[in-house]
Order: structure tokens, then C-alpha cells, then sequence
């Protein structure tokens, strides 16, 4: 049986058995990390609303997004492609452009270009500048940590359990309430509380970063996620077809507003396919200026400056050096030869002496 549904007995009796207050959340962070770990890789696809806002709410702009991902539990990931960017002035109509990114677990790369890919990047950090948001956002991750990982990192600073604070509706269903806890930074409290839904595989259904000054009591959200619609895609295992995130901000003397959000409709999940290393990596087609953000240089592909075909030459360059240097041990080998046989006859011509003509 699926470890995510033994657990899921086990969880269940204990919340039916000792009520919302007394459940212990040893079980329910297993169930968690069972869910998790049970998910290897990951694809879909999505079509992705982008837009940030001002103080006072009115829309600065965005992007809308038509992307292909796959994602794996080390957290590497390829993305490929449309992006649509609104323009500021609306007569200027939009811009459509073909992206493509891959993270192979240290260096990132991507490419995108209107008719064809034009401009490249490569740059270290796993954060995707053509997604806003995290591949892993919709099945196992919060802000580039698993849940999982909150938890026990809670765990590890508080010296016993996050607090289980009750159930609560979501989307009409219920959910288990989980607080990781507070940490103090800058002059504000911090924590994060995620909504789990027992009853769908221990989906973590929504997923929220809080804070509050240290002088008020109000609890309020600086990131959101939520994930709605759940379909079954694996056995016990459910993933969202529609995902929405919201971040806020709050400035001193200021009240919070909206800064961004994402919407995103999610379909053709695929789980466990055992994706090979090569899907992310990626190669550079010719004729488009790659930035390396590492070493701080720009090239052409397709020209010398390209470190590739720069380096296919010198390649050549010492094969052709190596086979002139072959060339020339066996000239002047042979030039020896000749020197030595000509001094040997010369040598036995004089060894047999003058020759008489009587």
C-alpha cells in the first residue's frame, strides 16, 4: 500500500480519536513528506496571468505566459514556451515572445527572441526569470523549500512540534491548520501557516508567509499561494488545475496593498516519467548573443568568440600542432639517417684505400 495512505489512516484516527487541539503533528509531517517524496519528477502545463500593481491598486503591467515545464525533486527544471508583455501604453499593442529555460542544478540558461530565439543568458541560481513563479510552486514547494522542510526546521527551532491551530474551510472543504514558529527579524515576527487537506492525499492546499510588528498583534500575509480544483493524477496523489499567488507589501505608516499576482490554469500533469539529464541542459542554436552573468563576457554563437567553437579551435589548433611536430621529429629523423649512411660509406671508402690502376 502507498505509504501516503497508511499514513493518512493513521492521522485520521488521531484527529477523530483527540480532537483538533490534542493531534500531535508527528503523523500529519510524515504524511507530508511521504506525499512529497512519492512525487520524483513532474510536467504540465500552463497558461499563466501575470500582473503587479501600484499603492493604490491600479495595474503598472505584466506578462501573460504559455509554458510547457518539468521539474525534478533535486529541483532542476526546463521550461519552454510563449510570453506575451503588456505594453504600458495600449495602442503599442503586445509582444510576443518564445522562451525557453533550463536549470541543470547549478547553472541556469535560456534563450528568447520574437521569430526566433536571439538573445541568451547564463547565470547561476536556481530563481527562473521566464516563469513568476516557482516550477515546483504547484506540487511540493513553498518558496523554493518543501513544506516539508518548514516543518521540521520549526521543529528543530521552537524544541517540540509546529502548532496544529484547528481546522478551517477551504474552497468548501475541510482543512487541517499548521503553524510553523515565530521567528523575530528586523523588527517583525514571522511564520509560516499551511491549510492541508487530509481528505485529497495531504495536499497543502494553501500556503502562507505571515508577518506583524513587534508592537501589534495583526497577523498579516506577505506571500500566498492557493490551489484549487484538485484532480487525482496518481493514486492518493491530487495536483491543482488552477493556482493563484499573491504577494503584498506594507511600507511604514502605510497601509498593505497588493503588489502582485499570478493566475494560473493548470492542465496535462504527468508524474514520475523518469526524465533524463538532458532535458535540462541546454545548447545555444547558432546566431544568438549569449550574456554569461558569470564571467561578465557576451558572444555571437556561431563566431570564434563562441567559447564552444572557441574551443573546438583550439583544439584543432593543438591537434594540428602535434601532428607538425610529428612531421618534423620524422624529418629530421630521416635527414639523420641520411647524414649517418653517408659518413658510414665515406668511412669505409677510406678503410679500403686508394685503388690501383696496375
Amino acid at each position: 500500500m502507498c505509504p501516503v495512505m497508511v499514513t493518512a489512516f493513521v492521522v485520521v484516527c488521531a484527529i477523530l480519536l483527540s480532537g483538533d487541539s490534542g493531534v500531535s503533528v508527528s503523523d500529519l509531517l510524515r504524511a507530508v513528506a511521504d506525499r512529497e517524496s512519492v512525487i520524483s519528477d513532474a510536467s504540465y502545463h500552463v497558461t499563466l496571468r501575470a500582473r503587479t500593481y501600484d499603492e493604490g491598486g491600479a495595474e503598472l503591467g505584466g506578462a501573460d505566459y504559455d509554458v510547457t515545464v518539468v521539474a525534478d525533486g533535486a529541483g532542476r527544471y526546463r521550461l519552454e514556451g510563449t510570453k506575451t508583455d503588456l505594453r504600458a501604453d495600449p495602442r503599442l499593442g503586445r509582444v510576443l515572445t518564445k522562451i525557453v529555460q533550463t536549470f541543470d542544478g547549478s547553472i541556469q540558461k535560456g534563450a528568447s527572441g520574437t521569430d526566433a530565439l536571439t538573445h541568451g543568458w547564463i547565470a547561476s541560481g536556481a530563481t527562473p526569470s521566464s516563469l513568476p513563479v516557482e516550477p515546483r510552486e504547484f506540487t511540493t514547494n513553498f518558496q523554493w523549500k518543501r513544506v516539508s522542510e518548514f516543518l521540521r526546521e520549526s521543529r528543530r527551532l521552537s524544541a517540540g512540534d509546529p502548532l496544529i491551530v484547528g481546522r478551517a474551510d477551504f474552497e468548501g472543504r475541510p482543512t487541517l491548520v499548521v503553524e510553523t514558529a515565530t521567528v523575530e527579524a528586523g523588527g517583525q515576527s514571522w511564520k509560516q501557516q499551511f491549510h492541508i487537506d487530509a481528505e485529497h492525499g495531504f495536499s497543502v492546499v494553501r500556503k502562507a508567509s505571515l508577518f506583524r510588528d513587534t508592537d501589534s498583534d495583526e497577523w498579516m500575509a506577505n506571500y500566498v499561494c492557493e490551489l484549487t480544483e484538485p484532480i487525482e493524477v496518481a493514486p492518493t496523489i491530487w495536483l491543482p488545475q488552477h493556482g493563484v499567488t499573491r504577494l503584498y507589501q506594507k511600507f511604514d505608516g502605510k497601509p498593505r496593498y497588493l503588489e502582485s499576482e499570478v493566475d494560473a490554469r493548470i492542465d496535462g500533469w504527468l508524474l514520475n516519467t523518469g526524465v533524463s539529464d538532458t532535458t535540462f541542459e541546454f545548447a545555444f542554436p547558432p546566431n544568438v548573443f549569449v550574456t554569461d552573468k558569470q564571467t561578465g563576457k557576451s558572444y555571437l554563437t556561431g563566431l570564434v568568440s563562441d567559447p564552444l567553437l572557441a574551443a573546438q579551435t583550439a583544439d584543432a589548433r593543438r591537434l594540428a600542432s602535434r601532428r607538425f611536430g610529428s612531421v618534423t621529429v620524422l624529418l629530421v629523423a630521416v635527414l639523420v639517417a641520411i647524414v649517418a649512411l653517408s659518413v658510414i660509406r665515406v668511412r669505409a671508402g677510406r678503410a679500403k684505400g686508394p685503388v690501383s690502376n696496375g
